[in-house]
């Protein structure tokens, strides 16, 4: 009898510990919130679009704005702009940052958004929140992040009450 309760509470505490590792391991994957700005630029304006970015890139690196941001486009001219927001909090201190290094800059800036005009049909501003729990990366990756050169953007647009169980 002695030797059954031993093994059942050396299986409980394997159990314990591999609950507390997976637990652990979750604390360490926080979800993510990213704003994104997505801008849809006419193909024929395409080279003088990039142009463009590269100068306003230039001219907040002049300011020191405080803000990253990584860049992307597509095969079929959408160029996304996304920036890392611990919460929706945040969000008023970049665009307030934002308009302190419009200020800044003064008439270049406004020189430029005049320039920059002519090259998209229009822009979208959105919040996308990575899930590591959901994610399809693997738990050894064979490239390290800043080697990786491609990024694959799913979205799915729940109806509500359409879907067995809340994504919130």
């Amino acid at each position: 009898m002695r030797g059954k309760i031993s093994i059942l509470l050396a299986l409980i505490l394997a159990v314990g510990l591999c609950v507390l590792s997976t637990l652990a391991k979750a604390e360490e994957q926080k979800a993510e919130g990213y704003v994104v700005w997505d801008v849809f630029v006419k193909p024929s304006m395409a080279g003088q679009y990039e142009a463009l970015a590269k100068e306003e890139v230039s001219l907040y690196a002049e300011v020191k704005f405080a803000y990253p941001w990584y860049t992307y486009s597509t095969d079929d001219f959408i160029y996304y702009y996304v920036m890392q927001v611990e919460n929706f909090a945040a969000l008023d201190k970049i665009y307030k940052a934002f308009a302190e290094a419009e200020k800044q800059m003064g008439e270049k800036y406004q020189s430029l958004e005049k320039r920059f005009a002519d090259t998209y049909e229009y822009t979208n501003v959105g919040l996308c929140h990575l899930r590591p729990d959901l994610s399809y990366t693997p738990k050894k990756p064979r490239l390290k992040p800043e080697e990786s050169n491609f990024i694959w953007w799913r979205f799915a647009y729940v109806l509500p009450g359409k879907y067995p169980y809340s994504l919130y």
